[in-house]
């Protein structure tokens, strides 16, 4: 299983977030740590065009094979486009095709190595075109929401008004830390979910998915609660 690990240079949420200390290490490191402990990544494959990040990288015995062009590198650019790039790249240099790709994306760093383990048994054993990763929505679950309709709430789900949440039927968020997916998935759907969705449910303490600044201090509080 090769792992992709995306990580430009330039963040409109939190500047230089890919690079930017958390606690004691920069944050690509947390991903790039528990990558090189699953037993079935064979290779670790870094997009970036930020040569701090290559240097992070290379601690590591990470070989960035390329920098990412300008193209690839904005806000407006696309993570599949980044996705096909880096999978053209390793087939043109191994003389490959097919395999498989985990990608792991680093504002996700608390993911443990058993997730990422058990999300590729999960795919490897499963008729699946993508195995990804969720969490339970909790106490948000959609049947609680309303929209502003003529200035009133109306219920999104009039059945659900007056039942219990108990009994709300499971419902999850795609926490955004675990994408598995094979290179046939991309080419028959142009995209790395597919039609046959597997699952792996992470509990919610490691499902930090970073995106502004607030996301980041909350973070950083738990972090320093935990390791006290």
């Amino acid at each position: 299983m090769i792992a992709l690990i995306n990580a430009r240079g330039g963040s409109k949420g939190i500047l230089g977030k890919n690079k930017k200390i958390l606690i004691d290490k920069p944050l690509i490191q947390y991903t790039i740590e528990t990558a090189l402990k699953s037993k079935y990544i064979s290779e670790i494959v870094i997009s970036t065009d930020d040569h701090d990040i290559i240097k992070i990288a290379e601690l590591f015995g990470i070989n960035v094979p390329f920098v990412r062009p300008d193209y690839l590198a904005s806000d407006t650019a696309n993570q599949l486009d980044v996705i096909k790039y880096s999978i053209e790249y390793i087939n043109t240099k191994k003389n490959v095709s097919n395999q498989n790709y985990i990608l792991l994306q680093p504002t996700c760093p608390l993911r443990s190595e058993v997730d990422i383990d058990n999300s590729i048994e999960i795919f490897l054993k499963g008729n699946y075109d993508s195995v990804i990763s969720v969490t339970e929505v909790g106490s948000r679950h959609p049947a609680t929401c309303y929209y502003e309709n003529n200035g009133f709430l109306t219920s999104m789900f009039q059945d659900a008004q007056g039942v219990n949440r108990q009994n709300f039927q499971n419902i999850f968020w795609r926490n955004g830390s675990i994408y598995i997916f094979s290179e046939s998935t991309i080419k028959n759907f142009n995209s790395i979910f597919g039609k046959n969705i597997g699952f792996i449910q992470m509990p919610e303490e490691r499902s930090f998915n970073l995106d502004d600044n607030m996301d980041w201090s909350i973070l950083e509080s738990y972090l320093k609660l935990k390791n006290k």
